[in-house]
């Protein structure tokens, strides 16, 4: 940093002890923490946090990828098909919005040039309260990604 090379540094998947350890011993905070946000993990306490040291999120998997919660995929549950309908959307599209419009910024990968033009078009509208306040229920804490069992390969100390 002291060089000029950097302007910012973010980090990933780390825990807040970890983060704020990091913070408090740093010259330079991190940016920006990647975490896996979806409807089925909200992570309000996390994105509380964040936005109060200033640490910006980025979500990925906010479609909710395979994971499958009562044989029922993200993109899949009634409520966020309903808010699809409702806006004339995508139930991706939703999922992307629902994080913007939290503050967070979203990684969304695909290799359709269709879904691409499709994300992009996740910046185009809003969700409004309503659809909030019916996503919210939907959070169950079901992760894709466990950090847990990264245990066994020596990572995250403070899980």
């Amino acid at each position: 940093m002291k060089a000029g090379k950097t302007r910012s540094i973010g980090v990933s998947n780390t825990p807040m002890p970890m983060l704020v350890d990091l913070i408090a011993g740093c010259e330079i905070r991190p940016a920006v923490n990647q975490i896996e946000v979806h409807p089925y993990l909200q992570q309000h306490a996390i994105f509380e946090w964040h936005k109060k040291y200033d640490v910006a999120i980025t979500g990925y998997a906010v479609i909710g990828g395979g994971l499958k919660l009562d044989k029922t995929q993200v993109m899949d549950n009634p409520v966020i098909k309903e808010i699809a309908a409702k806006h004339g959307k995508t139930e991706a599209q939703v999922c992307m919005s629902w994080l913007l419009g939290r503050g967070g910024i979203v990684l969304a990968k695909t290799k359709t040039e269709s879904r691409l033009t499709q994300n992009m078009d996740s910046f185009r509208f809003q969700l409004d309260e309503e659809d909030y306040e019916k996503i919210k229920p939907l959070e169950t804490g079901a992760r894709m990604n466990n950090p847990v069992e990264h245990e066994r390969y020596g990572f995250f100390p403070y899980w």
